[in-house]
Parts: C-alpha cells; sequence; structure tokens
C-alpha cells in the first residue's frame, strides 16, 4: 500500500515533461528556436558578384520583369517572417511536429548548399515605367547588402511552399488555394528577377525531399522521444 501512495505522489509533485510540440505556451520555445535557426538567413544570405550564377538562357534571357509581381513578392517576404508563428497558431500537434521536423531539415540543407556553394542573381538595370517598377528597382534591386544574395535554391519558394503544404494537409478541401499561392510566390520571384528558373526549381525540389525524408527517416525518431 505505503509503495502504491508513494508512487502516485511522484507522479502529483513531479515536473511535467516539456513537451515542444504542444499546443498552448509549450510551443513559444519552439518558436523561439526555429524563429533563431531561421535568422541564420541574414549571414549566409550574402554572396557577391563573384560567385556562379546558375541561370538557364533559354528562360532567364526572356522572362519579362513585371513590377505589379512585387507586391506578391512582398507577401511572401512577409509570409516567411512570420511563417513560424502562422504554423504554431495553425496546426495541430502532430502536424505542427511534422512542419518544424521538415522545416528545419530543409533550412539545414538549403543554408549548408548556400554556403559550399554560393551562387549570385545577376540583376540588369532597367528604366522604371510605373510605382511597381519603382518599387521593385529600390527596394529588391538596388538593396546595398542583398541586391546580390545567394540564389539556389529559393528559400523564398521552400519557406513557403513546405508552410502551405502543411496548411494543406489542416484544410485539404482548400488545397487548391494553397496550390496556388505557392504558384504565385514563385512566379514572384522570377517576374521581379530576384531568381533565376532554376533556383525555382531546386526550392520546389528541396521541398519535396524535405517532406519525404522527414516522414521516411526523421519523424519516426521524433515520435519515439515526443509520442
Amino acid at each position: 500500500m505505503l509503495h502504491i501512495l508513494w508512487a502516485k505522489m511522484r507522479v502529483m509533485v513531479a515536473p511535467a515533461r516539456w513537451d515542444p510540440f504542444a499546443t498552448g505556451p509549450q510551443r513559444i520555445p519552439t518558436i523561439l528556436l526555429v524563429f533563431a535557426f531561421q535568422l541564420l538567413y541574414f549571414p549566409i544570405n550574402r554572396s557577391g558578384t563573384n560567385t556562379p550564377r546558375v541561370d538557364l538562357d533559354i528562360i532567364d534571357s526572356v522572362m519579362p520583369l513585371i513590377g505589379e509581381f512585387s507586391i506578391i513578392y512582398f507577401a511572401g517576404a512577409v509570409g516567411i517572417t512570420i511563417m513560424v508563428f502562422v504554423g504554431a497558431l495553425l496546426l495541430p500537434r502532430e502536424l505542427y511536429m511534422q512542419y518544424v521536423v521538415t522545416l528545419v531539415f530543409a533550412m539545414a540543407i538549403g543554408f549548408t548548399i548556400w554556403a559550399l556553394f554560393p551562387a549570385h542573381v545577376y540583376k540588369a538595370p532597367f528604366e522604371p515605367e510605373d510605382d511597381f517598377d519603382k518599387w521593385t528597382q529600390e527596394y529588391l534591386h538596388d538593396d546595398r547588402d542583398y541586391g546580390n544574395h545567394n540564389a539556389i535554391p529559393s528559400s523564398h519558394v521552400y519557406y513557403m511552399t513546405i508552410l502551405l503544404y502543411f496548411l494543406t494537409r489542416r484544410w485539404p478541401r482548400q488545397w487548391f488555394w494553397f496550390a496556388m499561392l505557392a504558384v504565385l510566390n514563385a512566379w514572384s520571384t522570377l517576374l521581379t528577377h530576384q531568381h533565376y528558373f532554376l533556383d525555382v526549381v531546386a526550392g520546389f525540389a528541396l521541398t519535396i525531399f524535405a517532406i519525404w525524408f522527414a516522414r521516411k527517416t526523421l519523424m519516426p525518431r521524433v515520435r519515439e522521444i515526443y509520442g
């Protein structure tokens, strides 16, 4: 009898195990850790013009510059800035756990490629014709720090596509709209000349690989630890 009471008391007074994927305040440390890892974008994403370009001339040379797509590009930039918080707010535990594992793995691969094989985007000068073109020129092409940035794979693509994939898993009936957002986001990087075609392809390829590898290899181990 005494050992049963002792066991129950230990359960009652023992501190609860931290679940980094549980809903509510327990997600805050996870959010901060993932966001801190995402901030590595800034020191790594500086390639300079002395690095190669991974362009496909037959496609990239005829890609028009459409200033109106700068609005979509900026919307995507806001989205990838807050994506960690959006995922934490909208995804239930299992999907959130998969999202965090997939995103962190994708960022680790993407950042490593940038560090080992830096490549840049050449942004040819152009004469603005309207306000959209002026915004594109001022805020994207003439950016002193990131005007020439690491190009391949496009983080603008894989950040947003991974989030949209898990939002589709959360609300499967809305798959068409999430898919359209992913396509428009990718097009915005091309039609504002922020990326080359192969950068976008690599961004989608990294997304697919990260989702597959996380599901097949990483998630079983994570579930062993956190249930």
